[in-house]
């Protein structure tokens, strides 16, 4: 494969109404390298056997949970069924397997040791595989009996630019109506796997006698939404806002907040969440996992121990006394679109150059 041939690379599943813009950015880093890009998204019925359809240098496996998790036994029977007999198209292709999560967000202790059955199925069946991060990659290869030997490391994207940022804290503040209180936010999708119900549990300790609020803004999972709401009851030092926020009101949210708090109850390998963050420069209370603390900038980050709700809320205190002496502060990353494009290219093209080799000495 030449070098100023243009390489061909097809994304799937590709969400093409995502409300997150992640899959976005790198298609249009990819394009801005003079890739051509292809995206598909996800269907219910042989949807490996989509790729078949069209003519690819790469294929870029993202997310592949759906292909093997069900609603129920039958569904999850006839989508393993589905995968079993689409292996070797990825294995005929130059695959490569996208590490954004370690299992599905839906994984419980006894689904564990079958998720890690098919995601290695996957593994075995792809060419190479993107980390995040040498912590991503140390937690992942630690976690998989299994992972393609050739890998590159591929930072999250940036939002930069996605997000608009021209409001003023004061500003937004004034908007929600937290002017001259600490604020905690949680922000984005509200779901199990997030450890939501730890904060406000924690949150509604340590406010009963200080001016605190909690700011809780996102779309909550239909089957959670009463937990949260029997959490929160009917504090007022608690604001509920259970619906989808536009990216051109993200601003308003991150200015107003004091804190954000992750709470991630499973590991996180290439949280977005942090990256959104970055662009505010909000200070952030997070679990101390490695691949927490490789994105994000020090002077910004209160971690705890993972899952211990005690250190979360101790941090949380610790939160409110420390982040109003803090001053302004950077963290560069190297990760606009065009520069993640040209990692990506740089590894397509050894991709490509390894086949080549391999069908050369057959």
């Amino acid at each position: 494969h030449s070098e100023d041939k243009k390489i061909r690379v097809l994304m799937f599943p590709f969400s093409r109404n995502s409300e997150n813009p992640y899959q976005q950015l790198i298609a249009k880093g990819l394009i801005e390298n003079g890739m051509e890009v292809i995206t598909i998204p996800n269907r219910k019925l042989f949807p490996i056997f989509q790729v078949l359809k069209y003519q690819f240098d790469i294929l870029y496996l993202f997310w592949p949970e759906d292909f093997y998790v069900g609603k129920n036994l039958l569904t999850a029977l006839i989508k393993q069924t589905s995968l079993l007999l689409s292996l070797p198209i990825l294995r005929n292709k130059i695959t490569i397997y996208s590490a954004d999560n370690l299992f599905s967000h839906t994984i419980t202790p006894k689904t564990l040791l079958a998720e890690s059955k098919w995601i290695n199925r996957i593994l075995k069946n792809c060419s190479g595989i993107i980390f995040s991060s040498e912590a991503a990659k140390t937690i992942y290869q630690n976690s998989h009996k299994y992972s393609p030997e050739n890998y590159a490391i591929v930072p999250h994207v940036s939002f930069s630019g996605f997000y608009p940022n021209t409001i003023t804290k004061e500003a937004a503040k004034n908007i929600l109506g937290l002017t001259n209180i600490f604020t905690f936010l949680v922000l984005g999708r509200i779901s199990p796997y997030k450890g939501i119900e730890a904060i406000i549990a924690n949150f509604n300790e340590i406010a009963m006698n200080k001016e605190l609020k909690l700011l809780i803004g996102g779309k909550c999972d239909k089957n959670y939404e009463p937990i949260i709401n029997d959490l929160i009851k009917d504090n007022p030092k608690v604001i509920f806002i259970n619906k989808y926020i536009k990216h051109e009101d993200i601003q308003i949210y991150m200015n107003a907040a004091d804190a954000l708090i992750v709470n991630y109850i499973d590991t996180p390998l290439n949280p977005g969440t942090l990256e959104l963050a970055h662009i505010y420069k909000i200070p952030v209370i997070a679990p101390n996992l490695p691949t927490i603390i490789a994105n994000y900038a020090p002077q910004l980050l209160y971690t705890y121990k993972p899952l211990d709700n005690l250190a979360l809320k101790t941090t949380m205190l610790d939160a409110v006394e420390a982040i109003p002496k803090i001053s302004g502060t950077s963290f560069n990353k190297n990760n606009s679109p065009a520069q993640i494009g040209k990692v990506l290219k740089d590894f397509y093209h050894s991709q490509l150059k390894l086949k080549e080799n391999i069908n050369n000495n057959v």
